[in-house]
């Protein structure tokens, strides 16, 4: 059964009622998947045991997902860093009768791989492939600021420009939430959240892109492996930061042509070019003509369905840099 990160209250009801007996978690947000697997731990009260997925017997497997503890409690167990090879043992074991629930977490995994192929098709298995989305982080919103109030342009900020791992996102929320608290339930602004939200989120993003579209190699390359591996984010999160970038130019330069000027074009935009940022935008916007603009967007969106379809050789360099600015 294919299900997805919408659908946890359905997953948990299917669980309840033994429909769903084991689960596939996979995807770039380990944050996500660490909230799914709490939410299943804490509903069912379930003991954690964790097993890697390398070198797991099919034997092994059977009698972890049969054990009875001390306590007389279900197990959640997590089989971790799973590949996309799945054995036909390991397969019949799942097909059996079983005590525990299994969780199978792995990275990114193509729909070819023989485990997901297998946990979409069995009616008594699921799969979710976790991604950040902005139908996430607006859900997320919704249901941390239901008892506050939060206005439309704050939330339209805050949903395009709060990306990457599920965790991060909800510390960053959580600090707004305070905020409001502490100021009696005031209702939140666009000024707010710029005040609140840690700059390195609203401004690392514009800041690597402004160095891709200026062509500082060196630099951007820093600065996406910073995005991906101290900030949290994926790769996924750094094609589409470029293609929100180049849509924004595309569309300054569109209304520069029917007339306006630059200033009035850019606050148009929303949500507005964050301001640590904005000398270097319009420096690039007056670099990259509205045709460049329609290429480098073909071109990174090509980058995206080549990541997800083959993250393992992805490099920055070889799939957008050298596309784009090199290879014309």
């Amino acid at each position: 059964m294919k299900l997805y990160t919408t659908n946890l209250n359905q997953l948990l009801t299917h669980i309840e009622k033994n429909t769903i007996r084991g689960l596939l978690l996979y995807g770039p947000d380990k944050g996500y998947i660490s909230m799914i697997c709490n939410n299943i731990e804490q509903k069912f009260d379930f003991l954690k045991v964790k097993l890697s997925y390398s070198g797991l017997k099919a034997q092994q497997l059977s009698m972890q997902l049969n054990a009875r503890n001390f306590f007389s409690k279900r197990e959640l167990v997590q089989i971790q860093e799973v590949q996309g090879i799945f054995d036909h043992s390991t397969k019949s074991v799942l097909t059996e009768e079983y005590i525990n629930f299994p969780i199978f977490i792995g990275d990114e995994l193509t729909p070819s791989s023989a485990i997901r192929k297998f946990f979409e098709s069995e009616n008594h298995l699921a799969a979710i492939g976790c991604y950040h989305d902005e139908k996430n982080t607006n859900k997320l919103i919704a249901d941390k600021f239901k008892n506050s109030k939060i206005n439309h342009q704050a939330v339209q900020y805050l949903t395009q420009n709060l990306n990457g791992d599920y965790e991060y996102i909800n510390n960053e929320l959580e600090k707004l939430l305070l905020y409001a608290e502490a100021n009696k339930g005031k209702e939140i602004t666009l000024e707010d959240v710029l005040a609140v939200i840690s700059a390195d989120i609203l401004s690392n993003g514009e800041d690597m892109c402004t160095l891709f579209a200026l062509k500082n190699l060196n630099q951007f390359l820093a600065a996406a492996k910073k995005f991906v591996t101290q900030l949290g984010f994926n790769e996924i999160v750094v094609i589409r930061s470029l293609l929100r970038f180049y849509t924004n130019i595309y569309i300054v330069n569109s209304k520069i042509n029917l007339g306006e000027n630059m200033e009035n074009a850019i606050k148009t935009l929303s949500p507005p070019i964050f301001f640590k940022t904005l000398d270097a935008f319009k420096e690039a916007a007056r670099a990259t003509s509205i045709s460049e603009a329609v290429r480098i967007i073909h071109l990174l969106q090509l980058a995206e369905k080549d990541f997800k379809y083959s993250s393992e050789a992805f490099d920055f360099f070889t799939k957008i840099y050298l596309p784009i600015h090199i290879e014309k």
